[in-house]
C-alpha cells in the first residue's frame, strides 16, 4: 500500500512539475539597454508599445497553456500543452524593462 501511494504521489509530482507556468510567475530574461544607445524617445516609445502588445499577446497564450495544463492532470494526469513559451515571455519582460530603465535614464516621458 505505500508503495502504491508513493508511486502515486512521485507521478503526480512529475505531472505538475511538466505543467505550463502562468506569465507572472516567469522572470524576465536579462536584457542589456546598450541595443537602444542613440533612439529618440519617440522611438523608444514606439518600441516600447510594440513591446507592451507582444507581451500581452504572449502572456495570454502562455496563461492559456497553464490552464490547459492544470485540467489535463486534473483530468488525464499528463500535462499536454508542450509548456506554452516561457522563453518569449520572459524575453519581452526583459526587453520591456530595458527599455523602460533606458527611457529613465534618457528622461523620456512613459506612458
Amino acid at each position: 500500500m505505500r508503495k502504491i501511494i508513493l508511486v502515486s504521489a512521485m507521478l503526480a509530482a512529475t505531472a505538475i512539475a511538466g505543467c505550463a507556468k502562468k506569465a507572472d510567475n516567469i522572470e524576465p530574461a536579462a536584457i542589456s539597454t546598450s541595443k537602444y544607445d542613440g533612439w529618440s524617445c519617440t522611438k523608444l516609445a514606439r518600441e516600447k508599445g510594440f513591446v507592451d502588445d507582444a507581451l500581452v499577446r504572449v502572456s495570454a497564450s502562455q496563461d492559456k497553456a497553464a490552464s490547459s495544463d492544470a485540467w489535463m492532470v486534473l483530468l488525464i494526469g499528463v500535462p499536454t500543452s508542450g509548456g506554452g513559451t516561457p522563453g518569449e515571455v520572459a524575453r519581452l519582460k526583459g526587453e520591456q524593462e530595458a527599455l523602460r530603465r533606458y527611457m529613465v535614464e534618457r528622461n523620456c516621458r512613459i506612458s
